[in-house]
């Protein structure tokens, strides 16, 4: 069933694509760009004409490599040596943990995109207005945009999920069934990040709050650990 659901989610997307690039053509076409920076294994800086937009790839979530700031071990702070202590000396010092693998996943993208050339199909990142007239934002509140990704014409955001380097960010596209498929046959094959025991996607380690704060995604948590 997930599969038939990704074709038609496959299609359903290339259509919106086809209309927006109609009726927004210099906001939605398609470009090609030179990478010029690997922020984290989703999200990416390319070069597009004189600008360098930051790209985040649609529909899936990596591991950023360490953990929230609450879920780190605290480390003893040195005593002061002086009456009045200098900041540095009474700044609290925390070490990050990193997730596991989250280098592994990061150095795959930058081998994928070492070439520096890719192609970048943007998608709506944002939306305002009432639903009878929205308005469609292709940057997102954190100036980034939202795409599919391609590298020689393979699509790197699918790539990510089948190889176990990125997770379906269900509480965003939960619609995205392809995506869910992806990640079936990777945790199947113990790929990437499934070699370990029980991962943990990467808004939980991080310790977001996107379940609680998306209704219709509650208990998306408990299921992905099935």
């Amino acid at each position: 069933m997930d599969l038939v659901i990704g074709y038609l989610m496959d299609a359903a997307r290339w259509v919106l694509i086809v209309l927006l690039a109609w009726m927004y053509p210099a906001e939605y076409s398609a470009w090609p760009g030179k990478v010029t920076e690997v922020i984290r294994a989703d999200e990416i800086k390319v070069k597009h004409g004189s600008k360098i937009e930051t790209v985040r790839l649609y529909g899936i979530d990596s591991p950023i490599w360490w953990e929230a700031p609450n879920a780190v071990d605290p480390v003893e702070p040195k005593q002061p040596e002086e009456e009045h202590p200098s900041e540095e000396t009474t700044r609290e010092t925390t070490v990050p943990k990193p997730y596991p693998r989250g280098d592994q996943a990061l150095a795959y993208t930058k081998s994928r995109v070492q070439d520096g050339l890719v192609t970048v199909q943007p998608l709506p990142a944002r939306v305002e207005g009432p639903w009878y007239k929205p308005k469609l934002h292709v940057h997102d509140r954190y100036n980034r945009m939202i795409a599919m990704v391609s590298v020689n014409g393979e699509n790197l955001n699918k790539e990510l999920v089948r190889k176990g380097m990125a997770w379906w960010y269900r509480p965003f596209v939960p619609f995205e069934r392809g995506f869910k498929r992806l990640q079936d046959l990777a945790k199947e094959d113990r790929a990437g990040l499934w070699a370990g025991s029980n991962p943990r996607p990467p808004w939980q380690w991080q310790g977001t709050m996107i379940e609680k704060l998306h209704p219709l995604q509650r208990g998306a948590g408990s299921q992905e650990k099935k």
